[in-house]
């Protein structure tokens, strides 16, 4: 997770070069457990980007009182993307069949989506004034199959647990179906995997910026 901070990084700091209102920007990254962020940060981010972390949270509730204690308030705002929506989410079906395939009872589990899902549990945590977006739809590409299974099998918490608890033949087997299956639904021309996937965007209070565009102030993102 570390090494994938570190690579979008590199990633957002070329983004914030083509900002002309930015005149310095610095990233970092920390390992951190999320339920239990640095008390150092208290009431320091006026940002904070949740990106498909708090949905694999043993407590959602409790990561989330995590953010709302970072952000400083006045003001605060908190993109907070949240998978997943089934029938729109092909991206991040493809393991969860396959876990489903091989009979698997190590299938990782997390929180689905909804609007009011969403806004119960950034109420319990302390939220007001909740804005729910979406559903709103990219597509994921990535390189290769090799690169879509390393996408999520090296950054899920749950499926990591899950292949590594499988024996080395299992484990082999279930790699090249999970390569085999997202080259079916989403193999281009060039070899590359290109699978729609979405979210529900979810803030505090009501903003004009675009929670995909915004590049100002102290940010975290989980």
């Amino acid at each position: 997770m570390v090494n994938r901070a570190k690579q979008r990084i590199k990633d957002y700091s070329e983004v914030a070069k083509r900002h002309s209102n930015i005149k310095s920007i610095v990233f970092s990254a920390v390992a951190s457990d999320g339920r239990y962020l640095p008390t150092e940060w208290t009431n320091t981010f006026d940002i904070c980007l949740a990106s498909f972390s708090v949905i694999f949270f043993p407590d959602p509730v409790a990561g989330l009182k995590e953010i709302h204690r970072s952000l400083s308030h006045p003001p605060a705002l908190l993109p907070f993307q949240h998978g997943e929506i089934r029938q729109k989410t092909p991206a991040f079906q493809v393991f969860p069949d396959v876990f489903q395939e091989f009979k698997c009872d190590v299938r990782p589990k997390r929180i689905t989506g909804s609007p009011s899902t969403l806004e119960a549990l950034l109420k319990e945590a302390g939220f007001v004034d909740i804005t729910v977006l979406g559903s709103v739809t990219k597509t994921l590409q990535v390189d290769s199959p090799e690169a879509f299974y390393d996408r999520f099998a090296l950054t899920s918490p749950p499926t990591s647990a899950a292949i590594r608890s499988m024996n080395d033949e299992m484990r082999q087997q279930f790699l090249d179906r999970i390569k085999s299956t997202a080259l079916a639904r989403g193999g281009q021309e060039d070899g590359s995997i290109a699978l729609d996937a979405s979210a529900y965007v979810a803030m505090e209070g009501n903003h004009d910026d675009d929670p995909t565009s915004i590049h100002t102030g102290n940010t975290k993102e989980y």
